[in-house]
């Protein structure tokens, strides 16, 4: 070595240093390589990606233009089924309204009916009852 500067020699050079420096390069080369290989594959890709939009283009117009329609058709089936849970609720309030006001008439009129009757059975057999029980209870008193 000289005293006035750095110089390199083959000789002073480590083993180790060198190996190190060779495992780098390798895997430099290796990672450029395949790095290479990747982007030249990607390039391929967008190249076949590119040609299948030109050629199914107008396809893809149809298809974005069906798209829209079926937004439209889900919008509007959107409305009608919320038109007819609105209508459904109406028709089952309209249908509970019909039935209060049938069953309150018609069972109130029954009812009236039928108790009426059982009054004047029960006022039948009471009076029944006092007149075949009244002798014969007032003579098992008196004894």
């Amino acid at each position: 070595m000289s005293s006035t500067g750095l110089s390199l020699v083959w000789g002073e050079i480590n083993v180790i240093t060198l190996s190190a420096f060779l495992i780098q390069f390798a895997t430099l080369v290796i990672f450029v390589t395949r790095t290479s290989d990747r982007a030249i594959m990607a390039l391929d890709k967008s190249r076949k990606a590119l040609e299948e939009i030109q050629v199914h283009g107008e396809a893809l117009v149809r298809v974005e233009a069906m798209k829209k329609e079926i937004d439209e058709a889900d919008a509007c089936a959107k409305a009608c089924k919320q038109q007819i849970m609105i209508l459904n609720e109406a028709f089952s309030l309209y249908r509970e309204m019909i039935a209060r006001e049938y069953i309150t008439n018609a069972a109130l009129e029954r009812s009236e009916a039928r108790l009426g009757k059982s009054i004047a059975e029960l006022g039948i057999n009471i009076e029944r009852l006092i007149r075949n029980r009244g002798p014969v209870h007032d003579q098992v008193h008196n004894q």
